[in-house]
């Protein structure tokens, strides 16, 4: 969030609306996000918004734990257009109405692309492009194009999330910012064999996926 002007110091927060894809469930995305809302909520200068576009109970705990408002707005970008359309205008009319944001920052291409399409009627001043994945149902269209050179800011958290923004959008390369990120990881305090037998496998090797 370092592009955002520092004139908010002393004066109203800055508004920020974090978009995540659903609050019903933990992925890497999601994860991510929730450390961002942790780290905003820190600091004086920003107040935090949290948007989903489907609704759940797995994040309200440490979200309610930290005081941020969530908003939750059904949208599939599988829908039909007509109401992709509808949905969409129905988050332009909250953010407008009720939250009035001054930047926007979705996790994922599909969510980028769906704000960066919202942001002009939003009245926020930022709107981020934030790709958090490979490409992933991003087609190359001519009107994801247009909409990806409207938005402020555009980022990745990966060299391959770049790379696909500039090959499929013939955007420069130096207009996308790389935040490389990673998940801080749990201390564990407790001697090996404990958590194997915990695990029920204690005599089984054991494989984890860690992303």
């Amino acid at each position: 969030m370092h592009a955002l002007p520092k004139d908010g110091v002393g004066q109203s927060p800055i508004i920020c609306l974090v978009v995540i894809g659903t609050i019903a469930g933990m992925g890497g995305a999601e994860r991510q996000a929730l450390y961002l809302v942790d780290e905003l909520v820190d600091n004086p200068r920003f107040q935090v918004h949290v948007l989903s576009f489907q609704d759940g109970e797995a994040l309200r705990p440490r979200l309610r734990e930290l005081g941020v408002p969530v908003h939750v707005i059904e949208y599939n970008h599988l829908w039909p257009r007509a109401r992709r359309a509808r949905a969409l205008g129905r988050v332009a009319k909250l953010l407008r109405s009720s939250v009035h944001p001054d930047a926007i920052l979705p996790f994922v291409g599909i969510h980028s692309k769906a704000m960066a399409l919202v942001w002009p009627y939003s009245g926020a001043r930022y709107c981020w492009w934030n790709q958090q994945d490979e490409g992933r149902d991003l087609n190359g269209t001519a009107a994801e194009k247009r909409v990806l050179k409207k938005v402020s800011h555009v980022i990745s958290n990966s060299w391959a999330g770049r790379d696909f923004l500039v090959d499929t959008y013939s955007i420069p390369v130096n207009s996308v910012q790389v935040y490389n990120n990673g998940t801080p990881l749990p201390v564990n305090n407790q001697p090996t064999g404990i958590w194997r037998n915990k695990s029920e496998n204690s005599g089984r090797p054991i494989v984890a996926m860690l992303a």
